[in-house]
């Protein structure tokens, strides 16, 4: 079977989802009503594939002041797929504390495998719980100690013999969605790139973005006050300038730290912007909006048919004759990426992982789908454990961006080298499209 799933935040609308694969929540008021409040406080989880949910964990910080996952629920054709593996390692990302606890019955003889695997040890049984199935507690030492630390969620529950015998080349998107942008750690590491003024690998410098912003403001929105809709913000970059200039923005990312770093910098300046946490593809946009925007590549690393979803809904959200703004990727840099050697890199602690690691990457071409696969094998140093980040880029030639935009609504569609609008400021593998929403 494909898996070609992610693990992300719960959301409010996704609690139907969620009852149906868990049985304790039809069966039990309480429990439905725990999974609300779970969710509403952001430390509940589900994997996902194709926008359906088929996994859940909920994780609490009442357990003596300890983390403790107190539900892990897998829908029946997604079992045995890893799926569960990712929810506990993104639990374990997630806690607060030093040690995550977790129980389950005597009689669960698979979740108690899977603890075992993941290195969680026995920590006591209590018997009065469920008569006649005692319940048995496990624990695992997830911070404080740097030589058992573990790197973010696995993917496929790999080790190195997997990585020998991987496909060369992988069915685009079949791996994963994308790199875990949405995991906790992850998303901190991410910011601490994307507040980093010594590259421009995550966030562009802050003097780049301000001359992209200031074209912007005046060719795109005439200087004057404006609704702008921003998907993809990351940490409110763009969003936060365009707002100290007097216009309303709505953000969207999938990144839990940015979407944090952006609320706070939006209160702390008093700028008129909302920023949420969530899927681009799943979110309420909003209405009426006078530009749309998505930058530094963005749009390539959705699926054609997400792609197309994605552009009809800002289609929906924007005012007849209100513009859309693209900054994606050239063909040619999709398909050069494809080409790109094998390389590998030891990190004491990076983008990947806090912990010593390894990452293991490479690329490859789908030359009948036209895009690119780059596979990220992370190893920890420690126990040399893998795990496996993948993430596709579509290609499009010009023509084809066209055409995707005309067959979402919009018209005028115009190419343009930079988003200063000068051909001396183009970025190599980028470009930017603008186009208007048709009345």
């Amino acid at each position: 079977m494909s898996r070609a799933w992610h693990v992300r935040p719960a959301l409010p609308e996704d609690l139907a989802a969620i009852e149906a694969i868990a049985p304790v929540a039809r069966a039990d008021a309480e429990r439905r009503r725990s999974i609300v409040d779970e969710v509403a406080a952001g430390e509940a989880f589900v994997a996902v594939v194709e926008r359906a949910v088929v996994g859940y964990l909920a994780l609490e910080h009442s357990f003596f002041g300890r983390a403790f996952i107190a539900l892990v629920c897998v829908h029946p054709g997604h079992r045995r797929a890893g799926v569960g593996t990712a929810l506990v390692r993104q639990a374990e990302e997630a806690s607060r504390s030093e040690r995550i606890f977790v129980s389950t019955n005597r009689s669960n003889t698979a979740m108690q495998a899977l603890l075992e695997r993941l290195g969680y040890e026995r920590s006591g049984v209590v018997g009065d719980l469920d008569p006649g199935d005692p319940e048995l507690f496990y624990s695992r030492l997830v911070r404080g100690a740097p030589e058992q630390e573990s790197v973010a969620a696995d993917r496929s529950d790999l080790g190195l013999i997997d990585v020998v015998r991987r496909s060369p080349h992988p069915e685009p998107w079949a791996e994963g969605d994308n790199i875990p942008w949405h995991e906790p750690g992850f998303s901190e590491r991410m910011l601490r790139e994307h507040l980093s003024q010594d590259h421009d690998a995550a966030s562009r410098r802050s003097e780049k973005i301000d001359r992209h912003v200031a074209w912007i403001h005046d060719a795109l929105l005439g200087g004057a006050p404006s609704s702008v809709l921003d998907l993809g913000c990351g940490p409110g970059f763009y969003a936060g300038r365009l707002a100290a200039l007097g216009h309303r923005c709505r953000g969207v990312d999938f990144s839990p730290a940015s979407i944090r770093h952006a609320r706070g910098q939006a209160e702390a300046a008093g700028w008129n912007c909302t920023f949420v946490l969530g899927d681009v593809r799943q979110e309420d946009f909003g209405r009426a909006h006078d530009l749309a925007m998505m930058l530094f590549g963005e749009l390539n690393v959705f699926t054609p048919d997400d792609a197309r979803l994605i552009l009809g809904k800002a289609r929906a959200a924007l005012r007849p004759g209100a513009s859309l703004l693209l900054e994606p990727h050239t063909f040619d840099a999709v398909r050069s990426l494809g080409a790109q050697p094998p390389s590998w890199e030891a990190e004491p602690s990076g983008l990947f992982a806090d912990a010593p690691h390894l990452v293991l990457s490479e690329h490859d071409w789908h030359a009948e789908r036209r895009a690119t696969t780059t596979r990220h094998y992370v190893v920890e140093a420690a126990t040399g454990a893998v795990r496996r980040d993948a993430q596709t880029m579509q290609a499009y030639d010009e023509d084809e961006y066209r055409a995707l935009l005309q067959g979402a609504g919009f018209d005028a569609v115009v190419m343009h080298r930079s988003l200063t609008g000068r051909d001396e400021d183009a970025e190599s593998g980028l470009f930017v499209i603008t186009a208007t929403a048709r009345g």
